[in-house]
């Protein structure tokens, strides 16, 4: 406020007469931002005109100026104090809600990932059901054409049997048959008088 000081004190020289007078308004226009009551803006800048030899009601004018732009000084100290602290109370409310968005976001990736892992879990069994359900039905083909090749080879080896069986008998009823020859070639072959001995 040194631009008070130097009007109050009418340290300004006659010749910076415009200097002086910008000052004044700069000062009235401090009142105005301070709420002041219009009268005591008009009569502060008349009384700031007019020189050292000011009357009692023109200090006292000049006091109530001063009173005003100190209470406003105050009133605005605390208000930026206010507002100071409004803005680290919102500084605080945005850290907190950033550090909630980025837990938030944390469980949101965890929750994507357990997703995603579930995903590939389904995936990998949906592809192994597929395989076995390839192979089950390779089987059921396989089972038809084993089955078949079963029941001609079974069909085969009856067929064998039966013909081992007759073989088996025309072996037996041969051997009988060369053993009735062959008696009777002996038969044939001995002498009569063997015979008659016999």
């Amino acid at each position: 406020m040194a631009g008070w000081e130097a009007l109050t004190g009418c340290t300004f020289a006659r010749k910076d007469w415009r200097l002086r007078n910008k000052a004044i308004a700069v000062i009235v226009e401090c009142l105005k931002t301070a709420s002041a009551p219009q009268s005591l803006q008009a009569a502060v800048s008349e009384a700031l005109k007019s020189g050292p030899e000011r009357s009692d009601f023109a200090k006292l004018t000049l006091e109530h100026g001063e009173d005003a732009m100190k209470d406003h000084v105050v009133k605005s100290a605390a208000n930026i104090s206010e507002l100071e602290d409004a803005v680290a109370e919102q500084k605080r409310a945005v850290e907190s809600a950033e550090e909630a968005n980025k837990i938030a976001r944390e469980e949101a990736d965890a929750a994507m990932q357990v997703a995603i892992d579930a995903a590939n879990v389904w995936v990998e069994a949906a592809d192994k059901l597929q395989a076995l359900k390839k192979t089950n039905d390779g089987f059921a083909g396989r089972e038809a054409a084993l089955s078949l090749e079963l029941s001609q080879k079974t069909d085969a080896l009856d067929a064998f049997t039966a013909l081992r069986t007759k073989v088996q008998a025309l072996v037996d009823g041969l051997a009988e048959m060369e053993e009735e020859q062959a008696v009777a070639g002996e038969l044939a072959q001995t002498p009569p008088s063997a015979k008659q001995g016999e």
